[in-house]
């Protein structure tokens, strides 16, 4: 089946950049703190993988540290389910090297 992409309405546009807002929030996005383990969480559809990287605020509370997503080729959409999830992990890595290089517990 082929993706169609769909024109949204005003009332979706602001929903989306309701969205944005809110995940752009300080009081959303955690500062990572480098003597913490992280939790990274990759998952991935038929269309397109997305993930997060994790970590503990001073309350106990998993908080996101950053976000990611990444839509899927042509090509990577014909992978069966363990290969789009297993590159989903890997490139959850690849995304958040830059934190994970510094991080003493992962």
């Amino acid at each position: 089946r082929r993706f169609r992409f769909q024109f949204w309405s005003r009332s979706r546009l602001a929903d989306f950049a309701d969205i944005r807002k809110i995940l752009s929030n300080p009081d959303t996005l955690l500062l990572p703190d480098y003597n913490k383990p992280f939790l990274i969480r990759a998952d991935a559809s038929d269309i397109a993988l997305g993930g997060s990287i994790l970590q503990e605020d001073t309350t106990g509370t998993l908080r996101a540290v950053a976000f990611f997503s990444h839509r899927f080729s042509k090509v990577e959409q014909r992978w069966n389910v363990s290969e789009r999830e297993a590159f989903a992990f890997v490139w959850a890595l690849h995304r958040f090297r830059s934190i994970l290089k510094h991080a003493r517990n992962i």
